[in-house]
């Protein structure tokens, strides 16, 4: 799906069971920032990164789930950029004649028990993939999560890369109602 984050909003879960009996893993993801919106072991009580509705889900993703910060610098021209990538602060918006062409493209591949997003920045000269999937025959539940940042750009690139989930709950029990219904 091209340029899903402007897009009609969807939602859908990865089939996420592994193992010889089954280890559930809940990944509920979006069409807003980089996907996954939530995941937990269990049942969605067990929450690593809070189960939301998804009404709640296409606000918070962007800012609470999984982010990227990039600062790049070129040795040709010796320009540097600071960037986040699929932020919804550069997200395109088809629908308008004055959508800015040089604002990122971004794609959504959706598999059978993977999600797959990418950013195709031509402004910074850099293509950041980030793909999740569940961990097939192993005795756990898991979810994989690979991020790859490439030079597009047609020089020398380094980059200083941040990148990791924004919040995170405890572990230690039921949690999911004690989040929704207990103010912190």
């Amino acid at each position: 799906m091209e340029d899903f984050d402007a897009s009609s909003t969807f939602s859908s879960f990865l089939p996420g069971v592994a193992g010889y009996f089954g280890r559930p893993v809940w990944a509920f993801y979006v069409n807003r920032g980089q996907g996954i919106a939530s995941f937990g072991t269990a049942t969605k009580d067990y929450p690593i990164l809070e189960f939301n509705p998804a009404n709640k889900a296409y606000q918070l993703t962007p800012y609470v789930g999984f982010r990227s910060f990039v600062r790049g610098s070129r040795l040709k021209g010796m320009t540097s950029f600071e960037v986040e990538p699929f932020t919804p602060e550069r997200s395109r918006n088809l629908l308008q004649k004055d959508d800015d062409p040089s604002l990122p493209k971004r794609v959504m591949y959706v598999g059978a028990n993977e999600m797959e997003i990418q950013e195709l920045d031509g402004e910074n000269g850099l293509t950041t993939n980030v793909e999740y999937y569940t961990l097939p025959e192993e005795n756990f539940g898991a979810l994989v999560r690979r991020a790859t940042f490439t030079n597009s750009g047609d020089s020398e690139l380094t980059l200083d890369i941040l990148d990791g989930l924004a919040k995170m709950e405890p572990f230690g029990g039921q949690l999911d109602g004690m989040l929704k219904n207990m103010g912190r």
